[in-house]
């Protein structure tokens, strides 16, 4: 979640498209989390993500979870998204495509981290931990080659 709030690829500030169609400055990414604690999913919202560190980020995702659970969300806890993350978990899936909510930007799908086998530059095999993203976005505000530029960033971002 760090490394997308730090991504600037939809604009300097942010960009979100209105529930009437206008693009609207977001001022800053807000993302959504999908968080599904056995009653449901919901999209709670980090506002001003990109401002906190790792540790406050982490406090945040552990606050939203812990309100879910104890069935303590309100609406404002889940209004203001302009960009969401979408958590498929779940054993073996290796692809998953979420849908956009109205409003949002970009919905970045994180799937199951799996094992490969992979030849290494000495012509070697080893194996690494890979997890395919996917990225689905609103083409009124962002278009493929920012998109794939993005992913591709956060890719090595992810790496390091």
């Amino acid at each position: 979640m760090s490394q997308v709030s730090a991504s600037r690829w939809f604009g300097p500030a942010g960009l979100s498209a209105g529930d009437d169609g206008r693009i609207l400055d977001a001022q800053a990414p807000s993302i959504g989390l999908t968080v599904d604690v056995g009653t449901g999913l919901f999209l709670p919202v980090i506002r001003d993500a990109a401002r906190l560190d790792l540790g406050d980020l982490a406090d945040a995702v552990v606050a939203l979870r812990m309100k879910a659970l104890r069935g303590r969300l309100r609406e404002e806890d889940m209004a203001g998204m302009n960009v969401l993350v979408a958590l498929n978990d779940t054993p073996g899936v290796t692809v998953a495509r979420p849908i956009i909510p109205p409003g949002v930007t970009c919905a970045l799908s994180l799937p199951d981290v799996h094992r490969e086998v992979v030849l290494d530059g000495d012509r070697g095999v080893r194996e690494r931990t890979v997890a395919d993203l996917g990225l689905a976005y609103d083409h009124r505000l962002v278009n493929g080659a920012q998109a794939g530029a993005y992913l591709a960033a956060l890719g090595d971002a992810l790496q390091r």
